[in-house]
């Protein structure tokens, strides 16, 4: 049976192997000068597509309970919510020197799901920030007032009106109330995607973005918080990467070197995970943080590293990042048997630390060995009593994944644990 184990771990960590050696690849992504293109990367494909920001102003959110409204901050819209308007206030005329006055609402920089019309907002208690859901309609009704402010170019009173049927409606005009317009967008129109369009230039839908399933990051200008010279939080434009609502991100700090894979409890679904600042501005010229690590989980559970290596700034607005394909599949923990139950905890863990084992089995005495690559025994014991959890203390072995081999006469358990310093 020794040789048998040695054989079946052996075949095990030979595939591992093609999988977690997948090489470096480096991914040069253009936003364009002045960054004036957003893109839309696959980590698996590369570059998806890349739309120019001028062609949408307002976006509308087509799956889920939130009914998010997003204004596009990377253009340079910003978005003020009227104090105490109703929907009757639409109605009323406003003055711009007001506006200073008045609270600035932005998209949400953690979720795709919280837009800047959404202040406030509790789906749990049918509050959307722009209107209140309606039970004996089914309908969300609009009871706010916003003005949209382009710097130098056009100011707008705006009121999304209602949510009904899977169509969004809503009207914009001056602030004096001339040139009135309403607009929808139906969700019908944008299955598949996260965002229906809508340009004021136009006045037409826009289909902007790829299917929700064909990219994993957008890059390029959006707003987020910074702090200002006296260290307040304030409303900040920004050149960065956001994800996919799917997509989560696990930031490793002085990660670059290390080929330590993550706890689980480290990837985050906040969509600026990497965000903006893996660079600065210093000495008038980007310096980047090449030393942090970023592990992109996509939708597929694949898990790419990636480490920034440069940035041309406004000149040419390039990011170009190494990125490697880490993703553990042959190891997959599906090689319990239906009469055993094993668990092990940490599986990531320092070199000559302890993990816990917990198995049930009908033998007296199971054997555990740790094996590499090569299938190669480097440590093992026997246990007694395995109705109970026992603590399993290892050499100090190179950082690394190895499988953890537990056969009990009768079935063998591979399992995976991952070594960092």
């Amino acid at each position: 049976m020794v040789n048998t184990l040695h054989v079946f771990a052996a075949g095990l960590f030979v595939l591992m192997a093609n999988i977690v050696s997948a090489q470096p690849t480096h991914q040069e992504i253009s936003m364009k000068p002045g960054y004036t293109d957003q893109v839309y990367v696959s980590l698996e494909k590369g570059m998806v597509r890349s739309v120019a920001l001028t062609e949408w102003d307002l976006g509308f959110e087509i799956n889920g309970r939130t009914s998010s409204i997003i204004i596009n901050e990377g253009k340079g819209w910003e978005l003020y919510y009227v104090p105490e308007s109703t929907e009757e206030s639409f109605s009323l005329p406003f003055n711009e020197a007001d506006i200073a006055q008045w609270e600035r609402v932005i998209n949400s920089p953690l979720s795709w799901s919280s837009g800047a019309f959404n202040r406030n907002m509790d789906a749990n208690l049918g509050k959307y920030g722009w209107g209140e859901y309606d039970p004996s309609t089914h309908a969300v009704k609009g009871n706010a007032v916003y003005v949209m402010k382009l710097a130098g170019k056009m100011t707008k009173k705006i009121m999304i009106t209602a949510l009904v049927g899977g169509k969004y409606m809503f009207k914009y005009a001056n602030l004096d109330g001339t040139e009135e317009k309403s607009g929808e967008v139906a969700k019908s129109d944008f299955e598949g995607r996260n965002f229906g369009y809508y340009s004021f230039t136009t006045g037409d839908v826009v289909d902007y973005e790829p299917e929700t399933n064909q990219w994993d990051m957008i890059l390029g200008k959006y707003v987020d918080y910074a702090q200002d010279p006296s260290g307040n939080e304030v409303p900040y434009s920004v050149t960065g990467i956001r994800t996919n609502s799917s997509v989560t991100v696990a930031k490793v700090p002085n990660g670059a070197a290390s080929n330590s894979m993550p706890d689980e409890s480290a990837f985050a679904s906040d969509i600026n995970t990497i965000g903006y600042n893996w660079k600065s501005f210093t000495g008038g010229a980007w310096v980047l943080d090449t030393t942090t690590a970023y592990y992109v989980k996509n939708q597929n559970n694949k898990i790419y590293k990636i480490v920034f290596k440069s940035f041309g700034g406004n000149a040419t607005g390039t990011v170009t990042f190494m990125q490697q394909d880490v993703t553990v599949t042959s190891l997959d923990n599906n090689y319990i048997s239906h009469n055993q139950s094993v668990s092990i905890y940490p599986s990531i863990l320092q070199s000559g630390g302890s993990f816990l084992l917990q198995l049930q089995s009908q033998q007296d005495i199971v054997s555990v060995s740790i094996t590499d690559y090569n299938g190669k025994t480097l440590f093992s014991t026997t246990l007694d009593r395995t109705d109970t959890v026992q603590s399993i203390a290892l050499p100090f072995l190179p950082v690394g994944q190895y499988g953890v081999a537990i056969h009990d006469g009768a079935h063998i358990t591979m399992k995976k644990i991952l070594i960092y310093q």
